[in-house]
């Protein structure tokens, strides 16, 4: 029989339906890797009041006792998501195989995380799948042993999704508040959406929308009165809008990524040195347009948007790489996947001890959980 395994993934930026996104590509992955009967467990990577999350002493808790393997997601948007952050309190203390997926370097972090934090899980960890060269070393001096994958992102077409439906022209935003750049900067990019609109329609795209990929960039895109704009929080619908694009304009990277994977012509609108890092990784970087460098992005947007129709022979020459970027990143799970099976072939399903961590005595309640005593109180009714 088909032995089933149960891992647990931790990604930061859960409310990001491009980071769900990515999610249905891991998830094909650890299926590829472990079999169709491999339970995974998601959780977000900071508390939002409800349910487990991030690495705290309970989470561990139950992966140690339920789990056989654990993934830990990078946030590409980290330092400049505050939500984003994951919650670290017993990191040291995780005691099955450990991947460390789609890490990202960001402001002197990994995935957002300090030294102190990223340190223990990178000397645990079986392997650290790296997506940018940048972050590859200090996960190696902390003890990892790490892979230059691709994306997954990049990979989103091999992950089915119903037929795309005629979309028109998508500009997909981020909340200027979330974008990395200086006050000065972010305070021209919403007359810079307006205005990449505007020359859009003038070089004959009638039908052009807004696309938000996170809840917070509703508000931002609602601004616009005369612009209509979609979101959605389903990956796969996600996936058909991009899918069924004449042209993507992105401010965000996980878009820009499965537009490349899926032929979609696109312009990348970076904002940091992660998502440049990332387009170079993948060669894509020749499409995109460095914010930090352009006090008005639209004039070389443009320009890149009348040369896309070279943008599929680029394509073509980049699928070598890229190749190779899959094959890491196959690797990299298929190394994770061998020390899965090895953990549960020698029956630690059971709780195993790790660093001195104690199993809850049965009579006691897990922390931050609360006994509710529901009593049925006997009311005599008159005679």
């Amino acid at each position: 029989m088909t032995p089933t395994f149960t891992v647990y993934c931790i990604r930061p930026n859960a409310d990001d339906v491009g980071q769900q996104a990515s999610d249905l590509a891991l998830a094909q992955r650890l299926e590829e890797a472990l079999g169709s009967r491999t339970n995974l467990v998601w959780l977000r990577g900071r508390s939002d009041g409800f349910g487990r999350s991030g690495l705290t002493s309970r989470t561990v808790y139950e992966l140690n006792m339920f789990g056989h393997g654990l993934v830990v997601c990078g946030d590409t948007e980290a330092p400049s998501n505050p939500t984003g952050a994951l919650e670290v309190e017993a990191g040291d203390m995780v005691g099955v195989p450990l991947l460390l997926c789609g890490m990202v370097a960001r402001g002197g972090t990994v995935a957002g995380l300090e030294p102190d934090v990223y340190g223990p899980l990178a000397k645990h960890s079986t392997v650290a799948l790296t997506s940018e060269p940048g972050a590859g070393a200090p996960l190696r001096a902390a003890g990892a042993r790490t892979a230059l994958g691709g994306p997954l992102a990049l990979f989103l077409d091999r992950v089915p999704t119903p037929p795309a439906t005629p979309s028109g022209v998508l500009v997909a935003v981020r909340n200027p508040g979330r974008l990395p750049l200086d006050p000065e900067r972010r305070s021209v990019v919403h007359g810079e959406v307006r205005t990449l609109v505007d020359r859009l329609r003038a070089a004959g795209h009638s039908d052009v929308r807004l696309l938000c990929q996170n809840p917070v960039d509703v508000a931002f895109a609602a601004s616009y009165a005369d612009l209509e704009y979609a979101y959605t929080a389903d990956p796969y619908r996600w996936l058909r809008l991009l899918r069924g694009a004449d042209l993507v304009v992105s401010y965000r990277l996980e878009a820009s990524l499965a537009c490349a994977a899926s032929s979609i012509p696109f312009v990348h609108l970076a904002a940091d040195d992660g998502a440049r890092a990332t387009l170079l990784a993948t060669g894509l970087d020749r499409w995109c347009v460095d914010l930090r460098n352009q006090d008005d992005a639209v004039p070389p947007a443009m320009e890149l948007v009348s040369r896309l129709e070279s943008q599929p022979d680029d394509r073509v020459e980049l699928m070598t790489s890229w190749g190779g970027l899959d094959r890491k990143t196959s690797e990299a799970f298929a190394t994770f996947a061998a020390a899965v099976r090895d953990h549960r072939d020698q029956g630690a399903n059971a709780y195993r001890t790790n660093a001195g961590l104690k199993a809850w005595p049965e009579t006691e309640l897990a922390p931050q959980e609360t006994r509710i005593d529901l009593r049925l109180e006997e009311i005599e009714g008159e005679e």
